[in-house]
Formats: C-alpha cells, structure tokens, sequence
C-alpha cells in the first residue's frame, strides 16, 4: 500500500471498500510527456501502464467494483490499440474523439458525468467507496467538491507540475504521481 494512503486518516477498512477509479487519460499522458522532457531534456513519447496506474489507486485488498475511465486520442495516436490496451488493463474505456481544433472539453465533461453519477451505480456508498480521479484539470473541482459534500473520500492522483490549486483543495486528499512516473510510464 502506497504511503500516502496508509496515513490517511479514513477509518473505514480496507477489504470492506469498493473503489471508483475515473482516468482523464491524455491529461495523465500529456503530463507524463511534460515531466519526461524535464527530466531528460528533449521530447520522449511515452505510454502510459495501465495496470500499473490502476493498481497504484488502490488500496491493499481492496475489491474493485467498477473502473472507469475517458479516453481521448490524439490524432497522431491509433484508437485501437491504446483502446485494447486499456481494456486488457481492466479500464472500461469511453472513446472520445479530439475537436479538430484540438479542443478535448466533450471528454471532460463526459467524465464529470460519470462521476456524478457513481452515487447512483448499485452498492456505491460514502461509507464503503473510495473515488479515486487521475486528473489535475480543474474542470472536475466541482464533481470532487460534490462527492466530497456525500461523504466520499475522494483521491486525486497527477502530476505535482500541472494540477490545478483549486482541485487540490476540493479533493479528501491529493496524491502526486512524479514520484511513480518510472511505475506507470514507459518509452513508445
């Protein structure tokens, strides 16, 4: 179990838990690209490990209930490997599609709506389901800030560089990513 979560002050135990786990898949990706060509200095396209990324959010025995996650591809990237990939993961990937103008909000705001509704899904409650977001975009702030309200704890995991302010703040807690990037990336 990852430290940050063993010293977390949630009293519910672990193997009573479920865990929703939402993935703003090129806000992670896009990131990870960013800390690479910081630490190495020239630009690295990387992959993200999926497994590896689903794993972290999770507490020890911990059973998954459901794993969700956004998918946007970019132009340069195929949609059918990065989709299998995923799935092979255990992410249940919903593709959508970048604006020609590179704009991505149509995925943001699709994940907002799943999170939303997670308080609704069968067997989900504050008492028993850990929500866990691997995003830094502000546009979740709210969602988090409403689920926090329904008494979820609500993780946020991304990269310490790029994570809005205000989503830290809204967030149960909030995990930075930088010291798992050799766990969760690897070279294209």
């Amino acid at each position: 179990m990852s430290p940050e979560f063993a010293a977390h002050p949630h009293s519910v135990p672990a193997q009573s838990l479920s865990g929703l786990y939402y993935l703003d898949f090129s806000n992670i990706l896009g990131g990870a690209n960013e800390v690479a060509k910081t630490r190495y200095h020239r630009d690295i396209e990387l992959r993200l490990h999926l497994a590896e990324m689903r794993n972290l959010g999770r507490r020890q025995n911990e059973p998954l209930r459901q794993i969700r996650a956004t998918c946007v591809i970019p132009a340069r990237m195929p949609l059918v490997p990065v989709v299998g990939a995923a799935e092979r993961a255990g992410w249940k990937v919903n593709p959508v599609e970048v604006a020609p103008n590179g704009a991505e909000k149509e995925a943001d705001t699709t994940l907002v709506s799943e999170m939303a509704m997670s308080p609704l899904l069968p067997g989900v409650s504050p008492k028993t389901t850990t929500v866990t977001l691997f995003s830094g975009d502000r546009d979740f702030r709210h969602v988090v800030k409403q689920l926090k309200a329904l008494g979820f704890l609500v993780i946020v995991m991304a990269w310490n560089h790029s994570t809005s302010h205000r989503l830290r703040e809204a967030a149960s807690l909030f995990v930075p990513l930088d010291s798992y990037f050799d766990r969760i990336t690897y070279l294209a």
